[in-house]
């Protein structure tokens, strides 16, 4: 359980991460058109991450 919870958290930071430097990306390009589909996919991971945990938690 210590090791499912360190690699949730894990992929949490990279989620954050990523999803920040895409923030940044698009202020400096608002319109770049791959911008909604990475976030998409982004949000997405996340979401699987967190079902993820919340099985394994259970």
């Amino acid at each position: 359980m210590d090791n499912n919870l360190l690699l949730f958290f894990a992929v949490m930071v990279a989620v954050l991460a990523l999803v920040l430097i895409l923030l940044y990306l698009k202020k400096r390009n608002r319109y770049h058109p791959s911008f909604n589909v990475i976030a998409i996919v982004a949000y997405v991971v996340t979401l699987v991450a967190y079902m993820t945990f919340f099985v394994y938690s259970f």
